[in-house]
């Protein structure tokens, strides 16, 4: 747990460290056709957090996927476990019964 916080803060110093020393440089941003879609004078750290958020929010739907597909599979784990236990216990029972009714016989 310590060393996540550790990691976080040296993060934050690096992120910070980006923005202090990009705070003054400035570019245009086409982000559709036309004059309309033109944004003037962005901050250059705004346009990189902006391209890694967009990234972030690409993987969400495969992330998902894998999550639910490992989930599924660890339903279907727990299923097959379930029934095996059931088959052994209903073995068991008829072994029982079995081994009951040659003692019944003999006696």
């Amino acid at each position: 747990m310590v060393g996540k916080f550790i990691a976080l803060v040296l993060i934050l110093i690096v992120v910070i460290g980006f923005i202090s020393l990009n705070l003054e440089y400035k570019t245009d941003l086409r982000v559709w056709f036309g004059e309309r879609g033109l944004l003037v004078e962005v901050p250059v750290f705004l346009v990189v957090f902006g391209s890694f958020l967009l990234g972030v929010l690409a993987m969400i739907p495969l992330l998902a996927r894998q999550y639910f597909h490992t989930l599924g599979m660890v339903r279907d784990r727990r299923r097959e476990d379930r029934m095996r236990r059931r088959e052994e216990k209903t073995r068991r029972r008829e072994a029982g019964r079995k081994g009951d009714s040659v003692v019944a016989d003999e006696s």
